[in-house]
């Protein structure tokens, strides 16, 4: 029961100014189902002026979200806040110390950046805007104990780089976790402490695919003379400095993202658990974590569909279905899986070494975000697939 005079005055004002802010944001949103309202309401909630705040403050996360509708200087603002070290940006900060611990933020932001250019009038002129690298000759500010508390020593010490032979991005190692799946276990109980649960070192698929589909817009940013190069330098022992046309390094990306990522019926891995799947890293320290069955091939069907074969995606978006597709969102980790625990709970003080600490933060739990993506790609391929099927659509 509601008291009716607080009924009157809050609710009512309430209604009404949640009426009015939808008046503000696109027709498309305003003249929307009730769920797609509240979606656009996201882009008001998340966004605000924090007076204490000593710095801008910004989570990393808002990067791999597409951009905030009819909200083109807001989203100008994110884009323009976020780089400030060379190689990367923080994706935790605080007052003195930042954390540099992201190796896909930087895509996102790219692509953030390219997506921004298509949708908004004349957006190639943030092309032309200067960025302020705050620590352009920084290692790792801080690096150790106090930052890391949980991380061994070893997982400061990365690698980041493109294989010349099938222009992948790749980087990290078994001791640290660079992408989104980020948990890194704490528990000296049960010994999981500095042990990633998710390293997905190597070459992360969606991460292929972030940089793909940069590639891509740079070469049409190229070609419309809005950005000066069509190719980068890079370094070897054997040839030394050679010069890589981003034309010849998107072909070697679509050449051999299919060969090296799909696992097909004759696949006789001794890794393999799932067939007619998408790996989910290539050349992993670990070796079996590259076949494990996760949501993140999703992301990137919808990211670079220019890589994938549309007879296997649409295969393995009916795994999808079938295995990860739950209540509450998209499970991070096939239930068949050794790792697999799909409760998450941070104060879980157990001796059990898979979920101690909430070591399996990315290793079962569902995460709602990723049934956007799923969405995506199943209209996406539908349609390149010609299967003519109804979606309800959350009202």
């Amino acid at each position: 029961m509601i008291p009716i005079y607080f009924d009157l005055i809050i609710s009512g004002s309430y209604d009404l100014l949640i009426e009015h802010s939808c008046k503000l944001l696109s027709q498309f949103i305003y003249n929307s189902s009730k769920f797609v309202r509240s979606l656009g309401q996201t882009s008001i909630e998340l966004i605000s002026f924090v007076r204490n705040a000593r710095l801008p403050l910004l989570s990393s996360n808002i990067v791999k979200s597409d951009l905030i509708e009819e909200k083109d200087e807001e989203t100008l603002e994110i884009i323009q806040l976020i780089p400030s070290l060379a190689g990367g940006f923080p994706y935790l900060s605080y007052i003195k110390n930042a954390r540099y611990n992201s190796r896909d933020a930087v895509w996102w932001w790219l692509c953030s950046i390219s997506i921004y250019t298509k949708l908004v009038p004349n957006g190639y002129n943030i092309l032309n805007d200067k960025v302020s690298r705050l620590y352009p000759n920084d290692y790792k500010r801080g690096f150790g104990y106090n930052l890391d508390s949980c991380m061994k020593d070893e997982g400061f010490i990365i690698e980041i780089s493109i294989d010349q032979k099938t222009g992948f991005v790749y980087g990290g190692n078994r001791w640290n976790c660079g992408t989104w799946m980020d948990k890194m276990g704490s528990s000296e109980k049960a010994m999981n402490k500095g042990h990633p649960a998710t390293p997905r070192d190597g070459s992360a698929i969606e991460l292929v695919a972030l940089c793909r589909t940069t590639i891509s817009w740079i070469i049409q940013m190229n070609k419309q003379n809005y950005f000066p190069y069509d190719s980068i330098k890079i370094s070897s022992d054997s040839s030394g400095k050679t010069k890589l046309f981003f034309t010849d390094w998107l072909n070697r990306i679509d050449e051999n993202f299919e060969k090296e990522f799909w696992i097909d019926q004759s696949n006789l891995s001794e890794y393999v658990n799932r067939k007619q799947i998408y790996k989910d890293t290539i050349n992993s320290t670990l070796k079996w974590t590259d076949f494990q069955l996760r949501p993140n091939f999703i992301i990137a069907s919808v990211i670079a569909p220019e890589m994938f074969n549309k007879t296997h995606i649409w295969l393995a978006l009916k795994q999808v279905e079938t295995i990860l597709l739950g209540k509450y969102g998209i499970k991070t980790l096939d239930p068949s899986d050794y790792n697999y625990v799909g409760d998450y709970n941070y104060d879980d003080d157990s001796y059990d070494y898979k979920c101690a600490h909430g070591f399996n933060y990315h290793n079962g739990p569902e995460w709602l975000w990723l049934t956007g993506y799923y969405i995506r790609a199943k209209l996406y391929w539908s349609k390149k697939n010609k299967i003519i099927q109804i979606y309800m659509i959350i009202q």
